[in-house]
C-alpha cells in the first residue's frame, strides 16, 4: 500500500479496492448483518411483550428483504472482481518496477 500512495501514477477508486483486497465484500455483508439485527431487536422485544408474534415476523421478513434489495443495488453499483482483479495486477506491477529501480 505504501509504494502505491508514493508512486507518482494516477491514482483511482479501483486500485485502492484491488490494495484492500477481496475482504471488502465479506466486511460488508458483516457490517449489514450487524445492523440487521439492530434494527430488528426492538421489533422482537416488543413482540415478547406484547405477543404480536405474527405482526413482528412479517415486519422482520419484510426489512430482511428491504435489506438484501438495498446491499445488492450498492453491490452493483461497486467494481467487479475483475476490476479489483486488474488493479492488483497493477499494483504488482507496480511495486515490481520500483524493486527493479532500486539499487544498492
Amino acid at each position: 500500500m505504501i509504494p502505491l500512495l508514493l508512486s507518482t501514477e494516477r491514482f483511482d477508486g479501483s486500485v485502492l479496492l484491488g490494495a484492500m483486497g477481496g475482504g471488502l465484500k465479506k466486511t460488508a455483508k458483516k457490517l449489514a448483518g450487524c445492523l440487521y439485527l439492530v434494527v430488528c431487536i426492538p421489533i422482537l422485544i416488543f413482540a415478547f411483550f406484547s405477543g404480536q408474534w405474527t405482526s413482528a415476523l412479517i415486519t422482520v421478513a419484510v426489512t430482511l428483504v428491504i435489506f438484501i434489495v438495498i446491499f445488492k443495488l450498492i453491490e452493483r453499483n461497486l467494481p467487479k472482481d475483475e476490476l479489483v482483479f486488474n488493479a492488483k495486477q497493477r499494483i504488482q506491477n507496480l511495486i515490481s518496477s520500483l524493486a527493479n529501480n532500486v539499487t544498492v
